[in-house]
């Protein structure tokens, strides 16, 4: 006689199976049923937290702290959906905090391609409240649904990504007046982040039911000024926090800071407290640096100028200074990584142009 790890009945015919840490499992023959209709239900890529961060840093400059963690989280997921029918797991929705441009979408989108997950991102300030003009949060579990080719089981454990989390809190750009509208989105967002059914129409115009209780939410934003509500509970002298009024050393300071964001200086940014309760995990973004901003510029050039001109057979070489200008000029740009194409295109727009009609193989910028 042995005893199911599934029901714990005890069980003259049993099975044994591996789980995706390749531990046996010992399963009655119900429960091998449900282990098995699981397994093949999904083509999840099982990979090793360090194997996950690998095949990120082919894509994602920086933000080391950031991939380590993530990396663990999605196997956390992964884990979840091979042992959903054996275990119970709970699920860790997560809030990144950091600059506009410092990789934030790309790393969820990123991390949904290594995993193979159906993936949705949602810039939240699009929805409203339920009554009002606009976008329902049900449509968020919707796109799901069609990310997943109309698979149910399949998108009840995707990976929704929530920007702009910050766009609606209670705190407005006038002053610290009320966003109802925003308010109402976080209210309407509640029941979703913790599990609840939602009705939705596939493709077919059926009306189907998706349970969010196993779909990673991640949560983002700017959180601009943050670092202030950081401020007032930190003591500066024993973190080694100095006023400084240069703008490198003052991103550099509010780097340090946004380390030690807790729930309740997103609280009191003015997100819900119910809302933010449902984010645990929060992980801070940092600036991107010269050498990382560098690295970003040659693979920009690259595949937004060199690669065009090869076609028609001419070669561009870039020049350090030309590397040098872009980063400078992106460094203390509130768009970060993402003014590194638009500053290519503005700085040699027109030596480019001529390159083009003129009868020069190669060309130096």
């Amino acid at each position: 006689m042995k005893k199911c790890m599934c029901c714990f009945k005890e069980t003259e015919i049993y099975h044994v199976k591996k789980d995706c840490n390749n531990e046996d499992l010992i399963l009655c023959s119900d429960c091998e049923v449900l282990f098995f209709n699981e397994l093949n239900d999904f083509d999840v890529s099982i990979l090793s937290p360090d194997e996950i961060k690998m095949e990120l840093d082919k894509k994602v400059i920086g933000q080391e702290y950031a991939k380590k963690i993530l990396s663990f989280e999605i196997y956390r997921h992964i884990l979840r959906i091979k042992n959903s029918n054996l275990i119970n797991l709970n699920k860790g929705n997560i809030m990144l905090i950091g600059p506009s441009g410092t990789g934030k979408t790309l790393l969820i989108k990123t991390l949904s391609q290594i995993v193979n997950l159906p993936f949705v991102e949602v810039d939240i300030t699009s929805y409203t409240q339920v009554g009002y003009v606009g976008l329902n949060v049900s449509d968020i579990i919707k796109n799901l649904l069609k990310e997943a080719n109309g698979d149910i089981k399949k998108a009840e454990f995707g990976i929704v990504f929530i920007d702009e989390i910050d766009k609606i809190s209670k705190r407005t750009s006038s002053g610290d007046s009320k966003d109802v509208s925003g308010e109402g989105v976080q209210q309407n967002l509640l029941k979703m982040l913790e599990g609840t059914i939602v009705r939705v129409q596939d493709e077919n115009n059926e009306n189907v039911e998706i349970d969010t209780k196993n779909i990673l939410f991640i949560g983002g934003g700017a959180f601009t000024g943050i670092e202030e509500f950081v401020k007032r509970r930190v003591v500066k002298k024993q973190f080694g926090f100095k006023e400084n009024s240069s703008n490198e050393n003052s991103t550099y300071e509010n780097d340090n800071l946004r380390k030690y964001v807790k729930i309740d200086d997103v609280i009191n940014y003015g997100v819900l407290s119910e809302f933010i309760g449902r984010f645990p995990l929060i992980i801070s973004l940092n600036s991107l640096n010269v050498n990382e901003l560098k690295t970003i510029t040659n693979i920009e050039f690259e595949k937004e100028i060199v690669n065009y001109f090869t076609l028609i057979g001419k070669k561009i070489k870039v020049k350090d200074e030309s590397i040098n200008a872009i980063v400078n000029n992106c460094l203390n740009n509130p768009l970060g990584a993402r003014a590194v194409r638009t500053s290519i295109h503005e700085m040699f727009k027109d030596s480019l142009y001529e390159f083009v009609l003129n009868s020069d193989r190669e060309i130096e910028i």
